[in-house]
């Protein structure tokens, strides 16, 4: 699943939604902190990050407590790429496959996004589209890789924050 922000602060709403997600789910892994630019409108640098998580529902389900989270976070869904507090993503979950018209996995734009496939890879360096089979690791150049900062390598989401 990606996380990403930049509206308000962000790594504290990041710990707040994996808090929350840990609660409902249990055990997480989390990927290291990046800073990318944001696509479309101007607007500041999103932070993103990854993290692993077991659901025994449907994805459709899991989709719907994102979404819940995300309101909580104040995200408004005002402007396509615009400036949010919160967006959470499934965005690849091995070789399910789920097409609807509300979600689509693996995410629809995960093989041209690399602030959400090297956080992923953080994760699951294995990880292949489950269509082609294709390694996402090759999916990923070298510039993209260099326009992608790590903000935090270490357990940035267990540190003490306030929002």
């Amino acid at each position: 699943m990606g996380l990403g922000g930049n509206l308000g602060s962000v790594t504290a709403t990041f710990v707040v939604a994996i808090g929350a997600l840990r609660a409902r789910f249990g055990a997480i892994r989390v990927s290291r902190l990046y800073r990318t630019r944001a696509l479309g409108p101007k607007q500041p640098d999103f932070l993103n990050a990854a993290l692993e998580l077991r659901s025994p529902g449907a994805l459709s389900d899991l989709l719907v407590v994102l979404q819940s989270l995300e309101a909580e976070a104040g995200r408004v869904r005002a402007e396509r790429w615009g400036p949010r507090t919160l967006d959470l993503d499934i965005l690849w979950a091995g070789y399910r496959l789920v097409q609807t018209s509300s979600l689509t996995v693996p995410h629809e734009h995960l093989r041209d996004r690399a602030f959400a496939l090297v956080p992923l890879l953080d994760l699951a360096p294995q990880a292949r589209d489950p269509v082609s089979g294709q390694p996402y690791a090759d999916l990923v150049s070298e510039e993209a890789r260099l326009s992608i900062a790590v903000v935090d390598a270490g357990l940035w989401w267990e540190k003490p924050m306030s929002l």
